[in-house]
């Protein structure tokens, strides 16, 4: 997820003009959340939020329930 992150905020062209994803981000942000729940699979309904509404705030908020978790993920 760590390089997802640094993707995601290298650079803008993942990102749409309303800081939502754009297809090119969702299809990263898809393969990144697919990772991810196998290695924390608690964290299913956050994905499935980010998942179906991809915008700046929800890949946030699944960041910090990362950092929050602790487990070096």
């Amino acid at each position: 997820f760590e390089l997802l992150v640094r993707d995601f905020w290298g650079e803008r062209v993942y990102w749409s003009r309303d800081d939502c994803l754009n297809s090119d981000g969702r299809r990263l942000l898809y393969s990144a959340t697919k990772a991810l729940l196998e290695e924390a699979p608690w964290l299913r309904r956050l994905v499935y939020r980010v998942r179906r509404e991809p915008c700046i705030e929800e890949v946030v908020r699944v960041l910090e329930a990362l950092l929050e978790q602790g487990d070096g993920l």
